[in-house]
């Protein structure tokens, strides 16, 4: 249905990265139905309540059905059941209408609410890694002992609301501002047990690396070790003499096949997806064809590394990224160790930092030869 002096736009989307895919159209048509009536009018606003009932009753299945890291399924349960409180009072609203104009706005709100349920559905991600991140400083040699009790308390505090919720909570209070209102404390305390650490001496900073989601590109329990030469190298016996090469847990040895405990089930490299929060994800911003990039295995460490190029870059980027949340406002820089092979340039290769206000900060990568070697950016 159309106001007075509106247009219409059409066309075609496509909403995901599908490898290999191709898709053409043609001959478009579009093709008039009726004029608007009264009759008209509510045989729409039947099809459109029915429509957002069932959104509403497919995010309650999936909320259902979610399991999260981080805190018991009975917090996402009790959303799912005040959802299934919202169905009954939306359609309950609806049948009682008066008129049409009613009607839309029972419809309206019932959309409002299905596209809160999207949102929050992606925030409940967020607030499970910085509750597993937080158990996991919690379980490091403390750095200051006022801070980690400080630390703890809130994180079991906010565990504990979080675990206690039911379908009556929801009542009194939205579940997005109660997800936001947690995370945001749980962040801020965890930003101020980093802050107690003692400044490195050659630096004057402070080591905040524990908000970066798999900073080696491995899962936490096989993150490297130090070794006394000053080198890094994993630890996991399967791994231990392995060849460089792009990563793959099977290898052939004197006709044999073996197969290496998998370092990196829990790592994601998704391509294109700018909405992922705390996982690393390519940005591929220029054209020209390009394998992207993958997990790559070399002198005792797992990385990420660029593949094979079908055309020369004439503008743009590609990108190995991750969006930070959680981070608390302050000056910081980037650190990360390399290792180069080839004939790659400095000037073409950087580490970056983007705020949220678009500064960026870049530290070009000049060939290093043999092992991996530390790189830094200035501050941001």
């Amino acid at each position: 249905m159309l106001e007075e002096d509106t247009w219409v736009r059409v066309g075609y989307r496509k909403t995901g990265y599908v490898k290999e895919d191709w898709l053409a159209l043609s001959e478009w048509q579009i093709i008039y139905n009726c004029a608007i009536s009264d009759e008209t009018e509510t045989e729409y606003a039947e099809k459109e309540i029915t429509k957002e009932l069932d959104q509403l009753e497919q995010w309650q299945t999936q909320f259902n059905e979610a399991t999260f890291d981080g805190f018991n399924t009975s917090f996402n349960k009790a959303i799912a059941d005040h959802m299934g409180d919202e169905y009954a009072i939306a359609k309950d609203e609806f049948e009682g209408a008066g008129n049409v104009s009613e009607k839309m706005d029972i419809i309206d709100g019932l959309q409002q609410k299905n596209l809160d349920y999207d949102e929050l559905y992606q925030y409940l991600g967020h607030l499970s890694y910085v509750l597993q991140k937080s158990d996991k400083l919690l379980q490091k040699d403390k750095l200051d002992e006022t801070g980690y009790t400080a630390f703890q308390n809130t994180y079991n505090q906010i565990l504990g609301e979080i675990n206690g919720c039911d379908a009556g909570t929801f009542d009194e209070v939205n579940a997005y501002d109660f997800c936001m209102e947690r995370f945001n404390a749980l962040a801020e305390a965890r930003g101020d047990y980093l802050e107690t650490q003692p400044v490195d001496a050659e630096t004057g900073a402070k080591d905040f690396s524990a908000v970066i989601n798999h900073p080696w590109f491995v899962n936490d329990e096989d993150e490297p070790t130090k070794n006394e030469d000053g080198t890094w190298s994993i630890k996991e016996s399967t791994w231990q003499g392995a060849g460089g090469g792009e990563y793959t847990t099977k290898y052939t040895q004197d006709g044999v096949e073996y197969t290496r405990k998998d370092i990196a089930s829990e790592v994601t490299l998704s391509k294109n997806d700018e909405t992922v929060k705390n996982e690393w994800y390519q940005r591929i911003n220029y054209e020209g064809k390009t394998n992207g990039c993958v997990m790559y295995y070399d002198s005792g460490l797992v990385g990420v590394a660029d593949t094979w190029h079908a055309s020369v870059f004439t503008s743009g980027s590609m990108d190995v990224c991750q969006n930070i949340i959680g981070l608390p406002s302050g000056y910081y820089s980037l650190k990360a160790l390399i290792r180069s092979w080839g004939d790659g340039k400095g000037e073409y290769n950087n580490i970056f930092m983007q705020n949220s206000d678009g500064e960026v900060m870049t530290s070009p990568l000049a060939p290093v030869g043999e092992g991996w070697q530390e790189v830094n950016t200035g501050i941001i």
